[in-house]
C-alpha cells in the first residue's frame, strides 16, 4: 500500500448529552469536515505504557461556525489518514479541552482529546465480593464503570486467561482506574491496558500478537534518520502511517542491513543498523502531520518481549 501525506479530520457534534457528558441512546450526531485547505498541525500519541491515548490538534483561522462546533459538549473529533486506496481512521475521541490563541496574523485553536479520559478520572466503583471469584470478571465490572465504555476486550489475552486467576474475600472503594491498576499488581496478571473510543483493551504485558498486522521495514528510504535501541525498546521513525498501530508486530528484515555502497563517498550502513533486525511489539505510536508543508511522520517505540 501507499500511503499519502493527507488527513481528513470531522467533527461529530451530538444534539443531546446526559448529564455525565454521554451521548443518549438514539441521538443524532451532525458531522462537519474541516475544510482541507486550512493549516492544520497535529500529534495523536496511542500507547499500552500507560492511559490514556491523547491528541493535541491546532487549527488555524477557523470560522465562528466551526469554534462553536468545538466548543460543543461531548464533541468528538475523528481523524483519517489517507491511503491512496482507502481513508484509515486512527483516532476518534472526546476533546477534552479547546485553547485559543494568536500568533501573528493567526488565529489558533489548539485542541486537547484523550480517549474517554474525562469520565474514566471522573469513575468511581464500589463492591464487596463475598467467596472466590473469578479476576476477569471484576476487572470487566472494574473498566464498564466508566459511562464511555461500552465493552471489554480480552481477545488479547491467552496467557492470562490460561491460568483462571482468583481471588476471595475482596472489596473495592476508590477511583475506578486506581482499583484497576492494582489488580493489574496482583501476581502473575501481567496485563496492560488502553482504551480506544468506547472499548477499554486489555493484552497480555509479554509476547507478539499472531492475529494482529505486521509492519515490515525492509527498505532504508522507509526509516527517517537513525533508529535508536537500549535493553528493552526499540524507536524507530518512518515515514507517516496512519495505519501503525499498538500492539502489532514490528518486524525489521535482516536482508535490510546486508546490502552494500560500493562508491567511495557513501558509508556501509550494516554495522550502524545490524542490532535492529527481527520482530518487536509496537508498545507506541506517535502520529505528526502538519498540512502547510510540515513534517509528517510515524514513531514507532517497541519491545521484544
Amino acid at each position: 500500500m501507499s500511503f499519502i501525506n493527507s488527513v481528513k479530520i470531522t467533527i461529530l457534534v451530538p444534539d443531546e448529552v446526559d448529564e455525565q457528558g454521554k451521548i443518549k441512546e438514539g441521538t443524532s450526531v451532525a458531522e462537519y469536515t474541516v475544510p482541507s485547505n486550512l493549516k492544520v498541525v497535529g500529534e495523536v500519541t496511542k500507547n499500552s505504557l500507560g492511559y490514556p491515548n491523547m491528541a493535541t490538534i491546532s487549527f488555524y483561522n477557523l470560522n465562528d461556525d466551526f469554534k462553536n462546533y468545538l466548543s460543543s459538549r461531548s464533541t468528538r473529533l475523528k481523524l483519517e489518514g489517507g491511503l491512496k486506496e482507502q481513508e484509515v481512521e486512527f483516532f476518534n475521541s472526546t476533546i477534552i479541552n479547546v485553547i485559543p490563541t494568536r500568533v501573528g496574523l493567526d488565529n489558533i485553536s489548539t485542541v486537547y482529546l484523550g480517549d474517554n479520559q474525562r469520565s474514566w478520572d471522573n469513575a468511581r466503583f464500589s463492591k464487596a465480593y463475598q467467596g472466590t471469584h473469578n479476576i476477569k470478571d471484576i476487572l470487566q465490572e472494574v473498566a464498564l464503570s466508566s459511562p464511555e465504555v461500552n465493552s471489554v476486550n480480552f481477545e488479547r489475552c491467552p496467557e492470562f486467561e490460561s491460568k483462571n486467576l482468583k481471588v476471595k474475600n475482596v472489596s473495592y472503594g476508590d477511583a475506578s482506574r486506581n482499583i484497576l491498576s492494582r489488580l493489574l499488581k496482583i501476581k502473575d496478571v501481567n496485563l496492560v491496558y488502553t482504551i480506544e473510543g468506547d472499548e477499554l483493551i486489555f493484552a497480555d504485558a509479554n509476547g507478539l500478537f499472531q492475529n494482529e498486522s505486521e509492519i515490515i521495514i525492509n527498505n532504508p528510504s522507509q526509516i527517517i534518520g537513525i533508529p535508536s535501541t537500549d535493553i528493552v525498546f526499540t524507536d524507530i521513525t518512518t515515514q507517516f502511517n496512519p495505519a501503525i498501530n499498538i500492539y502489532q508486530t514490528l518486524t525489521i528484515e535482516s536482508q535490510f542491513f546486508n546490502y552494500t555502497q560500493g562508491n567511495f563517498f557513501f558509508v556501509d550502513n550494516r554495522e550502524l543498523y545490524k542490532d535492529f533486525a527481527g520482530q518487536r511489539r509496537v508498545r507506541q505510536v506517535t502520529h505528526k502531520f502538519d498540512t502547510k508543508g510540515g513534517d509528517w511522520f510515524t514513531t514507532i517505540k517497541a519491545s521484544k518481549e
